[in-house]
């Protein structure tokens, strides 16, 4: 009888005598003893990954066991956190010390041109309970002021021409060879302008004789309108005396004569 058949048998419950009973309990006896035990082992190399799940190395659960959870390092950050004291920010070491002669633990500050720290702005930790100095955390990100030879928040070539520009005078006046003409303004020569000069003269000459003779010509022309209005006057005159003359011939004014002669 297989082991199959025999579980069959028994789980559907047939009826047996006692003889069988004997052998269906060796029968077990012996199945089961060919089963792993209750405390049994796996070496983790026999064990295949699986498409959700697989065993770690020894390397990696030493990777692990090094790290801290989420929680450790808030817990952590907190406790060293609210330990500390800002200080303000201060120039080098020395500075320092004369500002805090008495550090305690927790203190924080920046210097920001010590040339320890290579004159850049670094964190320090003061750390009284073993060492009892301050404890450099580490640059900061943000650069430290800008020297002629040391880039900072500015590059040292920009510092160096800002510094130049105490220096700097604006000059009173341009040379005209730094300005550039364009469409709507442009440069006169002194030639040209002298050409101008004499032009804009004979222009001015011209007119004034354009003008003189024009004030001539008026003259000229009032005077023959006085001569005209005189000759009118004259004829009228003469033409209203015309009805008063005796036209006589010579002879008869000689007649005229002789006769009052005699």
């Amino acid at each position: 009888m297989t082991d199959k058949e025999l579980m069959m048998r028994v789980a559907n419950g047939k009826l047996i005598d006692e003889v069988a009973y004997e052998l269906l309990v060796k029968e077990l006896t012996a199945v089961i003893k060919t089963k792993a035990e209750l405390n049994h082992v796996h070496d983790a190399d026999a064990i295949t990954d699986g498409a959700t799940k697989s065993v770690p190395t020894k390397t990696k659960q030493a990777e692990w066991d090094k790290k801290v959870t989420t929680e450790q390092l808030n817990a952590a950050v907190n406790a060293f956190a609210s330990g500390l004291a800002w200080k303000g920010v201060h120039t080098t070491l020395a500075e320092l010390a004369k500002a805090i002669p008495e550090p305690k633990e927790g203190y924080f500050v920046i210097v920001t041109q010590e040339p320890t720290y290579n004159n850049k702005n670094t964190l320090l930790i003061y750390e009284a309970e073993t060492v009892n100095k301050w404890q450099t955390a580490g640059e900061l990100m943000m650069p430290g002021k800008a020297t002629q030879t040391q880039d900072g928040l500015m590059s040292k070539e920009d510092k160096k021409k800002l510094d130049g520009l105490q220096n700097y005078e604006h000059p009173a006046s341009h040379p005209a060879a730094m300005i550039t003409e364009d469409e709507t303004h442009k440069f006169v020569t002194a030639t040209e302008k002298t050409n101008i000069t004499t032009a804009l003269n004979t222009a001015n000459a011209a007119k004034e004789a354009a003008t003189t003779a024009d004030e001539k010509a008026v003259a000229a022309q009032n005077t023959a309108n006085t001569a005209k209005s005189t000759a009118d006057d004259a004829l009228a005159k003469a033409n209203a005396l015309e009805g008063k003359f005796v036209y006589l011939t010579t002879e008869e004014a000689k007649e005229i004569i002789n006769k009052y002669k005699a």
